[in-house]
């Protein structure tokens, strides 16, 4: 089960990435309607910004099992394959 914390964490992180796609939307509607370059770069770069952060987010979902936080040992031992 989850702590209150984890849970208020992964609020305030889905919070954060809704208001930085909606100002993401909105610089591209402006650099559209101004066909401002200025402002499609800096829509491009946070868009970049944008896509880490979400991958990085969706890399840390697949480890929110009952026993990701966890050690584990691991041991490889060579020999011969049949």
């Amino acid at each position: 089960m989850r702590s209150q914390k984890d849970i208020t964490r992964i609020l305030d992180l889905f919070n954060d990435l809704t208001t930085q796609y909606e100002e993401m939307a909105m610089l591209c509607e402006m650099a559209l309607e101004d066909s401002d370059m200025s402002l499609a770069n800096d829509f491009e770069k946070g868009m970049a910004k944008l896509d880490k952060q979400l991958e990085e987010a969706s890399l840390a979902a697949l480890f929110k099992g009952e026993y990701d936080t966890g050690n584990a040992i691991l041991s490889i031992h060579a020999g011969q394959w049949l």
